[in-house]
């Protein structure tokens, strides 16, 4: 068979399947006119993606033992570089300020890595540290040049063209009145290269005719321009230390999105600016990509100072952002209401407070949700407050009614279960995949390759065995190909294995070496990650079931029977908790039957955990049922209690 699917002939099984809540079920709820409105309130507070409010990024960044201790390294860097450009710049011309220039010329200034997790906030904490945290008179000397590789096509044959043009862009914008030079800006620029055309080469011109060797001049340097903008930049930023005593720092940023070999390149092409110019660059870096290349890439070769960043906790996050707000709305009346008007927002003070108090209870006191949000964004800002804003405009939050409550002094909490429903559904009566991109149905399986709806689930298992059995970065990680062998005598289909790896990978419950690979390849490697893991729990250890409860319903299955006397069950009327663990216990017994049918689990001690979760699925869904059904028949304890 295996064989057979290396050569391209795949043979899969298929079946008609169907889920209890069919697709025309499933409907948007209705918002009030108020939760909509609400909504422009969450989007200009708690999305960050577009990072169209600087201001409030950088008041509201999560500070750490680490940043602190970043920022002060950061301002004595910028303090010591900058004393350094006041020497090159002194006016004495003695000998000893050109030996302490030649040595100046040598250390060539610092270079800076800003080390974190993928939404760590590295491009805020730099942004904050120039804009906020950096002594104001030492900002003046700061000459900030930022280049947003997000920007870029990602073509790593061109970005050192790309890099080029864009630095060119920064310094002419930054350092002349009208975005570029005049003839006397560039000539002040090039007055080396003047004064030696002018005694050299074309001295018997500029002693005959000095405007008609202007106009040479102009030619060759416009040269220079076109054809060496390296060149170019370099006299620049020389330009920008010698004639107007500015410390260039250049900012490398959201390098990250991009594979590892880009990445090197972006490096290498920074250390080459390093190397050439007193200068001070900052390139933000993921914790994997710095471990990556100072195993065998450019960091093994060059100089550089690194500094970490933590991932805050979602919880965190959101309690700076209520803090800002809640500061917003006590300011002075006039400057609030310009604030507020500028991000969008109609809504009277009042209303912005009750709105941040709202926030408050729902994210920061109460601790599962911080959590919850927290491990299916990976701890990645952006994606937590995504997560953070679908929650809360969900119509079963229903928001407005929170808002209400606080507008008349009330105290109004949603329940524990609202808040779990309002994270699956969003704004849906169901559970619906094509609109959650951060909740997985870990059960559904394809019609035409209809397999186990606990493979994914097993495939977890398979990595979380492997997370847990080694302290080192590199072995948490997996081959597909030792994936794919583990599952061969299980007799799964390679071709299937990989289409729930590619899933997996799509939705962010497994993650590859290199983050910006998302192909399925044998000698890819993978590792399960807290998306992946707070899934496998949702299975095994939710008490309230609410994820298993709304897989029961909308999962595709094969079986005609579950879904009549599920159906029948919910056409009885308003559902108890203990019909709702029913339907439970009626949908694992289905997927563990199916279970057997495609996956023969060997008897050998490597696949012990894969038994221990299957019976672990057993114990928790249909045998806990059965022992709450006795207790409650004998009168020691009500299943409901």
């Amino acid at each position: 068979m295996h064989i057979h699917e290396a050569e391209g002939l795949q043979v899969s099984q298929g079946e008609i399947l169907e889920s209890v809540i069919e697709l025309s079920e499933r409907r948007l709820l209705h918002k009030t006119s108020l939760l909509r409105d609400l909504e422009s309130v969450y989007r200009s507070f708690f999305s960050t993606i577009s990072g169209e409010d600087p201001d409030m990024l950088a008041q509201c960044f999560v500070e750490s033992k680490e940043s602190r201790a970043a920022d002060e390294s950061l301002e004595k860097i910028s303090r010591n570089l900058l004393n350094k450009v006041d020497v090159v710049n002194s006016e004495q011309g003695t000998e000893l300020a050109n030996q302490m220039r030649e040595s100046i010329d040598l250390q060539k200034g610092e270079f800076v890595l800003i080390i974190g997790n993928k939404g760590a906030g590295k491009s805020t904490f730099i942004d904050r540290f120039f804009r906020l945290v950096l002594d104001s008179k030492l900002r003046e000397g700061c000459l900030v040049l930022r280049l947003d590789l997000a920007d870029s096509d990602g073509n790593q044959n061109t970005i050192s063209d790309w890099l080029i043009s864009k630095l060119k862009i920064e310094l002419e914008t930054n350092l002349f009145k009208d975005n570029y030079p005049t003839y006397e800006d560039l000539q002040g620029i090039f007055f080396q290269e003047y004064r030696r055309l002018s005694e050299g080469k074309y001295k018997p011109l500029y002693q005959r005719d000095k405007n008609e060797f202007k106009e040479k001049f102009g030619e060759i340097i416009g040269k220079i321009i076109e054809n060496k903008p390296q060149e170019y930049v370099r006299y620049l930023i020389k330009n920008a230390i010698s004639s107007r005593k500015l410390m260039p720092c250049i900012v490398f940023d959201n390098t990250d999105h991009f594979p590892q070999s880009f990445q090197e390149s972006v490096f290498q092409f920074a250390q080459s600016i390093y190397r050439e110019c007193f200068s001070f660059i900052i390139c933000p870096i993921t914790d994997r990509t710095v471990w990556q290349l100072s195993k065998s890439g450019p960091l093994q070769s060059y100089d550089h100072r690194d500094f970490y960043l933590p991932v805050p906790s979602t919880k965190e996050v959101l309690t700076k952002r209520v803090e800002f707000i809640k500061s917003k709305s006590q300011e002075d009346s006039d400057i609030n209401r310009d604030y507020f008007t500028k991000k969008g927002i109609r809504l009277s003070f009042s209303d912005v407070k009750a709105f941040a108090l709202s926030v408050e209870d729902i994210f920061i006191n109460e601790d599962y949700v911080g959590r919850t949000i927290g491990w299916l964004a990976n701890f990645d800002i952006r994606r937590s407050l995504q997560i953070a804003q679908r929650l809360i405009t969900s119509p079963i939050m229903d928001i407005s009614e929170l808002i209400k409550a606080y507008a008349i002094g009330q105290r109004f909490r949603p329940q524990r279960r609202n808040i779990k429903k309002a994270l699956l559904f969003g704004d849906y009566n169901h559970f619906y995949q094509q609109d959650s991109n951060f909740i997985l149905n870990i059960f559904e399986v394809g019609s035409n390759s209809v397999t186990s709806p606990l493979l994914k689930l097993s495939i977890l298992r398979l990595l979380i065995d492997v997370y847990s059995n080694t302290s080192e970065p590199e072995n948490i990680y997996r081959s597909v190909e030792d994936i794919l062998n583990y599952f061969e005598p299980a007799t799964v289909s390679i071709t299937i294995v990989k289409e729930h790896l590619k899933i997996l990978l799509n939705y962010r419950l497994i993650e590859p070496y290199d983050p910006t690979d998302i192909d399925v390849y044998e000698a890819q490697r993978v590792k399960v990650t807290h998306c992946g893991r707070i899934h496998y729990e949702f299975v095994t250890d939710d008490v309230e079931g609410m994820y298993m409860s709304e897989m029961s319903l909308t999962t595709p299955v094969a079986s005609q029977e579950y879904i009549s006397k599920t159906r029948d069950m919910l056409k009885s009327g308003k559902l108890r908790s203990e019909d709702w663990n029913r339907i439970i216990e009626w949908f694992v017994d289905y997927c563990l039957k199916q279970d057997k049918i495609f996956i023969s689990i060997p008897n050998s001690s490597s696949y012990q955990s894969q038994r221990i979760f299957r019976e672990t699925l057993s114990q928790t869904w249909i045998k806990k049922r059965v022992v709450n059904k006795i207790k409650s028949i004998n009168g020691t304890q009500s299943y409901d209690d």
